[in-house]
């Protein structure tokens, strides 16, 4: 059964997981291109799209946790996590 507060969490664990593997195909010259013998630009391309799904993910765990934030009585969480979210929203409009 699959709850709000679940697919927060399980978008929010994946988006933070994805992170390192971002990061290893940032640099010019990585260790995925080294052992796999593909080029720079597949890479690029590859660094790009893992970026766009953690974006996604961190939108949907944010828009999941403000549609469950009545749970929550702390109003710094509801300050600071939406304007965690209107950043991500501005990223993805920038950078896709």
């Amino acid at each position: 059964k699959f709850t709000v507060i679940g697919i927060a969490n399980r978008a929010g664990l994946l988006a933070v997981a994805s992170l390192p593997f971002n990061v290893l195909l940032s640099n010019r010259i990585n260790l995925v291109s080294l052992l796999m013998g593909v080029s720079f630009d597949r890479i690029q391309y590859l660094h790009r799209w893992v970026g766009r799904t953690t974006l996604a993910l961190a939108i949907t765990h944010g828009t999941c946790k403000l549609i469950q934030s009545d749970n929550f009585g702390d109003h710094s969480f509801r300050r600071f996590g939406l304007g965690a979210f209107c950043i991500a929203g501005f990223l993805l409009i920038l950078f896709i």
